[in-house]
């Protein structure tokens, strides 16, 4: 599984900034192209250090990991908080404003093709399974692989793994996992982003 937070910036002057959501401190690393890195508050921060960061307002929360700059854009704050507490036209209209930035060489081809094919054919208020993106990403026996590519998504929210269920069989879909993780706190943010796109799915 690839570490989110291990991975080195994308792009030159690159800044990277915490912020308080209803779901908890979300991590955000913006480059000029666009956002390269997004955390959850469940995530391990495994090469981040922590400390006090005046500049975030958080006292504890964690640095920036190596090679980002403390910084902080705005306008793409505003849209991730729009996201995160916002109610459904807010989070929609929030969406227009986060452009991700995902070049092929930043992580394994096959996890890239599935993370952009999820983002452009998986829409608000739809899901699929493993198996079904697989197929979409013109790969259908590999349902594991697009597991694993879920867990390594750097930019949970924007790329929409949220949208992505396990199959229970004889068509049903039922929760799965959600950032890497089957903590209750990972499925209670699941729960939460696809109940505002009126989807509810069972654990």
């Amino acid at each position: 599984m690839i570490d989110r937070q291990a991975l080195e910036p994308l792009s030159a002057q690159a800044i990277w900034w915490s912020q308080q959501t209803r779901f908890g401190a979300i991590g955000v690393a913006l480059g000029p192209k666009g956002i390269e890195r997004i955390t959850l508050p469940t995530d391990s921060y495994g090469s981040f250090e922590r400390g006090e960061t005046s500049e975030t307002g958080l006292t504890g929360g964690p640095q920036p990991p190596v090679g980002y700059s403390l910084g902080r854009d705005d306008r793409v704050a505003a849209a991730i908080q729009a996201w995160c507490d916002g109610d459904a036209s807010e989070a929609q209209a929030a969406l227009a404003e986060l452009t991700p930035y995902l070049p092929s060489s930043s992580l394994p081809g096959f996890y890239s093709e599935v993370l952009e094919t999820l983002a452009r054919e998986v829409q608000w208020g739809e899901v699929v399974t493993y198996g079904e993106l697989a197929a979409l990403s013109g790969n259908p026996r590999a349902a594991r692989a697009v597991g694993a590519a879920m867990a390594a998504n750097p930019m949970p929210f924007v790329i929409p793994c949220h949208r992505v269920a396990r199959s229970a069989g004889n068509g049903r879909r039922s929760l799965g996992g959600y950032g890497g993780g089957h903590d209750e706190k990972s499925l209670s943010i699941k729960r939460i982003l696809l109940a505002r796109e009126g989807v509810v799915l069972p654990d």
